[in-house]
């Protein structure tokens, strides 16, 4: 049995997404964005931000990888998750 095309289309997007966020995390701006979000942290840091950075934010209403793609969003996202960022045990969702 074969997958259906929207089934298809769902899977490339996500792998898409994943991609980008494998490329994103191997920057100084990925390491940058932990830094800010470290300090306020507990638990599994890199866990929360890998699941948030991919994830729709009705707050940003984008998703955060795609604001940390834009000039100057890695400052921007910094203070924007630092200053009202849910608890790393519950991601946004």
């Amino acid at each position: 049995m074969t997958i259906s095309k929207s089934v298809a289309v769902f899977i490339d997007t996500q792998r898409k997404l994943l991609d980008r966020l494998e490329r994103f995390a191997e920057t100084e701006d990925y390491r940058r964005l932990q830094a800010a979000v470290g300090p306020i942290a507990a638990g599994d840091l890199d866990g929360w931000l890998a699941e948030w950075l991919i994830q729709p934010s009705l707050g940003l209403r984008e998703l955060p990888i795609d604001a940390v793609a834009r000039p100057g969003g890695v400052n921007w996202l910094s203070s924007t998750c630092c200053g009202s960022r849910p608890s790393v045990s519950e991601p946004a969702r």
